[in-house]
């Protein structure tokens, strides 16, 4: 009762602050970025867009959709076209109404909306609930999922965001196993076990999640933003350079969009474990990421960004040479002789045919030229790839678009020499937050292959199709093969004659398939079908087989993949 106190308090506050948002962003999981990844491949390929920033703006996107209304879009794409104007609130596609109590859903597309002149704010409810079976144990495998999703804007400079979600689940027999050795929630905080009173089936986890952000228009082409939540940088299903697969974090960017430029920087606070690792109130220790991204875009077909970052802890301060957003790191970490953690990438993205483009990401976490074609397979020449294509209207039919995409990291990428001070073994300034990988969920020494189909046979009729199949060398018997990116990497198994899958050789075959179907706005009815397989080369297995199906109002689904 005292946590729907306080949020009525904060909603309250919010309200009489006046705040509310048009230039704020689309969620992450929206459908929107597939959407207009689509568009942006088959109609109209837009010089403007710098599609490896997942953080697409409510104001870009309607001016978007404005620009490419007279092309001839397909039955599908027009559908869905006129389905995101009213998402919009585009005055022309939206019917008023008299609406519930004279103020709720005036407008079909959100809950309650207010709009003057120089003020906007709109908040949505949202629900999701998933049922199912999982086999070959029998458990039943549950979300319950409500939240309240707030945004707004003030005299067009001012805007805001904030989800605030509370949730009770379990999770499928992998999951499971990773909470248990590494005691976090992927993408979520702390958490406390859960029993429903009412049906004895239903126990798992009780946990609470919020993400919000101020933001200020500095200029037309800049952004100031104080945030909690996670950034994506990449065109694929994965992203070796920086992904949403952590828990949320405190974060300041900065963002220019201008000419056929996009930067951003970042400065996060970070933890190096989770809230489970601690006794009582003990507040977590900190470390700090800061990161630059650099994007060019030459031509609407081409796009190429540089990525930077470093994570670095000090025990009495911040390391302020980083707040520099146009310094390169290596230079700073010279000039303060500094034993932090820096990475270098690039990401490109191509599109080459009508319909059909390649993207990939190169990172390398440390690399010493003498050693790359010595022959001795030196443990420090850390790096990670990334290649994959994408197709739509694949063989001409009509929204049947594929993605193939293929991951490699050699071993001890993203981990670290400078341990934690209650543990020796642990990295302190690995690229993790929260116990989780801020790259790629597995973390390092692996490859992967992603196949996936998405498919809209009719209106309102969802398919998405996926396999996955990845080798990884684990960590046994105590010994560091390079595959876990919290673990100092001075318990490396030695320096030189390091191969890639290392270790104990696993194996993981997944296939998942989810249907939906949009009843109305924003509501969906889904079934969900999981064929998983992990085994390692001691015949130890994992079976995860699972049928389901749900129902959600308001937000998209986040799948756990890996």
């Amino acid at each position: 009762m005292t946590y729907y106190k306080h949020l009525l308090a904060f909603v309250i506050f919010l309200v009489s602050a006046r705040l509310c948002a048009q230039f704020s962003y689309i969620p992450y999981e929206s459908q929107a970025y597939y959407f207009k990844d689509r568009v942006n491949h088959i109609y109209h390929n837009d010089e403007s867009f710098h599609s490896a920033v997942h953080k697409l703006q409510h104001d870009y996107f309607l001016t978007y959709l404005e620009k490419i209304q007279n092309l001839p879009l397909s039955e599908r794409d027009r559908q869905e076209w006129n389905y995101y104007l009213k998402d919009l609130n585009y005055p022309d596609s939206i019917n008023r109404r008299k609406g519930l109590l004279e103020f709720f859903y005036t407008n079909p597309a959100h809950f309650f909306e207010l709009e003057t002149e120089d003020f906007r704010l709109r908040v949505d409810p949202f629900i999701n609930f998933n049922l199912g079976r999982q086999n070959p144990e029998g458990d039943l495998i549950f979300l319950n999922k409500r939240g309240l999703e707030l945004w707004g804007e003030l005299d067009k400079k001012f805007s805001f965001y904030s989800a605030i979600h509370e949730n009770q689940s379990n999770f499928f027999n992998y999951i499971e196993n990773f909470i248990a050795e590494y005691r976090s929630i992927p993408g979520q905080g702390h958490y406390k076990a859960y029993q429903s009173g009412l049906i004895q089936d239903f126990s798992g986890y009780d946990y609470a999640n919020a993400q919000a952000y101020l933001m200020y228009k500095t200029s037309k082409h800049s952004l100031l933003e104080l945030g909690h939540g996670r950034h994506f940088i990449g065109n694929g299903v994965r992203s070796v350079l920086l992904s949403d697969f952590a828990h949320n974090y405190l974060y300041l960017r900065f963002n220019v969009k201008v000419w056929k430029i996009h930067y951003q920087t970042v400065i996060a606070e970070l933890s190096p474990f989770s809230s489970r690792n601690t006794v009582g109130n003990t507040v977590l220790p900190k470390k700090y990421m800061a990161s630059h991204y650099l994007s060019f875009k030459p031509s609407g077909k081409f796009e190429i960004g540089l990525f930077e970052s470093v994570v670095f802890a000090r025990e009495n301060q911040f390391e302020f040479h980083y707040l520099n957003p146009v310094i390169l790191y290596r230079t700073a970490e010279a000039l303060i002789d500094s034993p932090d953690n820096v990475i270098l990438g690039m990401n490109l993205n191509w599109i080459f045919a009508n319909k059909t483009s390649v993207y990939g990401q190169v990172l390398i976490d440390e690399l010493r030229t003498s050693e790359i074609f010595s022959g001795n397979n030196w443990w420090g020449n850390k790096w990670a790839t990334q290649i994959g294509i994408k197709s739509f209207d694949l063989l001409g039919i009509n929204s049947l678009d594929v993605q193939l995409e293929y991951n490699r990291v050699r071993p001890y990428t993203y981990s670290h020499n400078v341990s934690l001070q209650s543990d020796k073994s642990r990295s302190l300034t690995s690229f993790s937050h929260f116990n989780q990988a801020l790259a790629h969920p597995l973390g390092s020494n692996f490859s992967e292959v992603i196949i996936r189909l998405m498919y809209t046979p009719l209106p309102n009729l969802y398919f998405r199709a996926q396999y996955l199949y990845s080798r990884q060398g684990l960590d046994r018997e105590m010994m560091n093969f390079g595959s876990d990116i919290l673990l100092n990497n001075e318990s490396r198994i030695d320096d030189f004659g390091i191969e890639h899958l290392q270790g104990n050789l696993s194996r993981i075959s997944s296939f998942d398939l989810q249907a939906s179907y949009r009843l109305f706005h924003e509501f969906y009815i889904d079934l969900y079908l999981k064929l998983r397989t992990a085994e390692d080369q001691f015949d130890e297995s994992l079976e995860t087989n699972y049928w389901g199906m749900g129902f959600r109002y308001n937000i998209e689904n986040r799948n756990i993949d890996y």
